[in-house]
C-alpha cells in the first residue's frame, strides 16, 4: 500500500498532471458558461472533484508522514553515531516546556 501511495502522490505532483487538471477545469468553466453542460453533469462533476480532492489530501498526508518518519530516523541515527548528546533523541515527543529545558 505504501508504494501505491508513493506512486500516486508523485503522479499528482507531476507538472503535466497539474497543468492538465487546470486546463480541464478551465474547459469545464467555459462549457458551463456557454451552457453546454446541464445541472446534473455539474453535480456529478462536483461530486467527483470533491472525492478526488479528499483522496489526494489523504495520500499526500500519508506520504508526508512517511517521509517525516524516515528523516527523523536518519537524524536519530546521526545523533547516536556522533558525539552529540543523547538527550536530543526523541525530543519531538516531549512536551514543549521539556524540550526547551534540554536546549
Amino acid at each position: 500500500m505504501d508504494s501505491i501511495a508513493q506512486r500516486v502522490s508523485s503522479l499528482f505532483a507531476h507538472t503535466y498532471v497539474i497543468f492538465g487538471c487546470a486546463l480541464f477545469n478551465v474547459g469545464w468553466c467555459v462549457a458551463i458558461y456557454f451552457g453546454v453542460v446541464g445541472d446534473k453533469a455539474n453535480i456529478i462533476y462536483n461530486l467527483i472533484l470533491s472525492f478526488i480532492t479528499l483522496l489526494v489530501a489523504m495520500l499526500l498526508q500519508k506520504t508526508q508522514t512517511a517521509d517525516t518518519k524516515a528523516i527523523q530516523a536518519k537524524l536519530d541515527e546521526l545523533i547516536r553515531s556522533s558525539a552529540a548528546r543523547d538527550a536530543f533523541i526523541g525530543i519531538e515527543k516531549l512536551p514543549r516546556f521539556n524540550a526547551e529545558e534540554i536546549t
